[in-house]
């Protein structure tokens, strides 16, 4: 298939996972005993591909992804701490 470059960028914006799921996939993954994010990815694309159709075919693409959510996850992080356990975070 050839595509237009002006829709190429919407293109791969349509297929690509929202950052919502990929922080989830990370967040459940982890907590299932999955370390890496080789692990991680594997068991989403074999078990749960019909709920997640946007998943990376190849795993760099969601280890890149989830790696560019650094600072969003550490905000939510700080957020959790400071409501559970109701102390400030500097």
């Amino acid at each position: 298939m050839i595509y237009c470059n002006r829709f190429s960028s919407t293109l791969s914006a349509l297929n690509a996972m929202n950052d919502s799921e990929v922080i989830i996939i990370e967040i459940v993954g982890e907590w299932l005993g999955h370390d890496r994010d080789w692990d991680i990815w594997q068991y989403f694309r074999r078990l749960w591909l019909h709920f997640l159709a946007n998943i990376p075919t190849h795993r760099t693409k969601l280890a890149s992804q989830a790696a560019n959510l650094w600072a969003v996850k550490q905000k939510l992080q700080k957020y959790l701490i400071m409501k559970c356990l109701m102390v400030t975070v500097p």
